[in-house]
């Protein structure tokens, strides 16, 4: 069984984005919307995304 209570924010977030778009392919029946569908759920179950914080925005603070 799944627990999803350990499931960081993100990951659940991605989850409802990829439902949503599989409760609106089977309304109309656009390709596009399934493939944005499947590559969110694939990003749910094999947990990836934006790996090493590579999509993190810098800190304006932060002095080099």
């Amino acid at each position: 069984m799944i627990d999803i209570k350990h499931w960081p924010l993100m990951r659940l977030i991605r989850l409802a984005i990829a439902i949503g778009c599989f409760i609106t392919y089977y309304e109309s029946r656009e390709w596009f919307i399934l493939a944005i569908g499947l590559l969110m759920f694939v990003q749910v179950l094999f947990n990836t995304g934006c790996s090493d914080g590579s999509c993190e925005i810098p800190n304006q603070n932060d002095k080099k």
